[in-house]
């Protein structure tokens, strides 16, 4: 039976109570499905305050690196616990660059593997650095520069590679003049932080039409109360983690789902598809963020089975309920953040359309969009028509049947001297 990602969450914080619509970390349900995960946040808890979504994101992502393509799972293709993870909160009391940090401290128990990457290469750079039958995880405080750095001239490959390599593939060729570099089984990992506003401005259709932003899986990192003096981690513990983490990486294991397992797979998706229907009625983005929750769901399940049934080989109804669980989090998150990225966006379509006309005096549907579309424009001709369509219904604008104009500029002559809205 589907559970509802929007359950309660315990933090230790009582500074602002969610909102309705946002998502909550089900942090007792994945605490008693993964009891070392529960060990991991108890060794960590008294150095932050950062909530368990922000905590938990980071660590499966290096959890999953750590065991990487040596637990594997056919669904369609063979999943491994792979995963690129974005935590979104705001700047000053999320504590999500806390959870990166925590995580990079069990990174450096890990003998090796997966390697630590900061920063934001070109395409060239990021297949150069991959190593071999190792993980390449990239730690990004900021992953606006991620996403920026595919819009750069000389760039454009990045998210493509960056979409391709979480597909695992077998190997990688780079053909240069110099250089060039063939990785077999190459494997990335991500976890990355940014605010809202931030991703606002660096991600546009292109990232969700070439399949980048439905492999991420999104964790929303609620304000805290920081803590004036943060304590020290539990090194007991957290060794725990990481010698639980290197066991089940000794050998290479192709997991199955249990007979029970498969029912409450079948159950799962078929709660998944009725979403997916629903969501196709509504917004585009919001369909294309979420269209790989099964998939994720697979990772974590065999991440958990990874840990747990290692000499069992099976996924068990245990896995699949903790792999489901957070991936409808992180779908859930997925709705509120790039809906509200939507929200963003469409104000600031209104506003360009509005000072547009203000500038410019009436115009034509096709003046507005040839100015305002097109080129590096983030915006669409779906997108500025929706928004010209809403403004008038709300009279906001006027339509004379040729040319739209603001109310008070009716009969106005445009300022043909004026400057273009960028």
């Amino acid at each position: 039976m589907s559970r509802n990602p929007r359950c309660t969450e315990s933090t230790r914080s009582g500074k602002q109570s969610a909102r309705s619509d946002e998502p909550i970390f089900p942090s007792k349900i994945v605490r008693k499905l993964l009891p070392p995960l529960a060990c991991y946040l108890e060794a960590v808890r008294p150095s932050t305050a950062a909530s368990e979504a922000a905590l938990c994101g980071p660590a499966l992502t290096v959890w999953g690196a750590a065991i990487g393509r040596n637990a594997r799972f056919h669904f369609g293709a063979a999943q491994s616990p792979i995963f690129y993870s974005l935590t979104v909160g705001p700047t000053h009391d999320s504590a999500k660059s806390t959870g990166l940090d925590r995580a990079a401290a069990l990174v450096a128990r890990l003998d090796g593997n997966p390697v630590p990457f900061r920063g934001s290469p070109s395409a060239e750079g990021l297949i150069q650095s991959l190593p071999e039958r190792r993980t390449l995880i990239v730690l990004a405080s900021e992953a606006r520069t991620w996403f920026a750095r595919t819009k750069q001239s000389g760039c454009a490959a990045l998210a493509p590679y960056f979409a391709e390599l979480w597909d695992l593939p077998p190997s990688f060729s780079l053909a240069t003049r110099k250089d060039p570099r063939h990785v077999h089984e190459p494997t990335l990992a991500f976890a990355g932080a940014s605010t809202l506003e931030f991703l606002e401005l660096a991600v546009d259709d292109t990232d969700f039409a070439s399949g980048l932003i439905n492999r991420l899986s999104i964790f929303v990192a609620r304000p805290v109360e920081l803590l004036p003096i943060p304590g020290r981690i539990d090194e007991q513990k957290i060794n725990e983690v990481a010698a639980a983490l290197l066991a089940a990486r000794t050998c290479r294991v192709d997991f199955e789902l249990s007979g029970k397992s498969k029912r409450d797979w079948g159950e799962r998706f078929k709660a998944l598809t009725a979403r997916r229907r629903a969501r196709h009625q509504g917004a585009e983005t919001i369909a294309q963020s979420t269209s790989r929750v099964d998939t994720q769901a697979a990772r974590y399940a065999v991440l958990s089975a990874s840990i747990l049934r290692r000499k069992t080989k099976r996924i068990e109804p245990d896995d699949v309920e903790f792999g489901w669980t957070i991936a409808e989090y992180c779908e859930a998150s997925a709705i509120t953040v790039f809906s509200q990225m939507a929200l963003g966006r469409t104000v600031r379509l209104e506003r360009k359309i509005e000072a547009r006309l203000r500038r410019k005096g009436p115009q034509t549907r096709r003046e507005i969009s040839q100015t305002l579309g097109g080129g590096s424009s983030s915006y669409s001709a779906r997108d500025i028509n929706g928004v010209i369509d809403e403004l008038t219904k709300a009279d906001r604008l006027l339509y004379d049947g040729t040319r739209y104009s603001l109310p008070h500029e009716v009969g106005k002559v445009g300022d043909v001297g004026a400057g273009e809205e960028s």
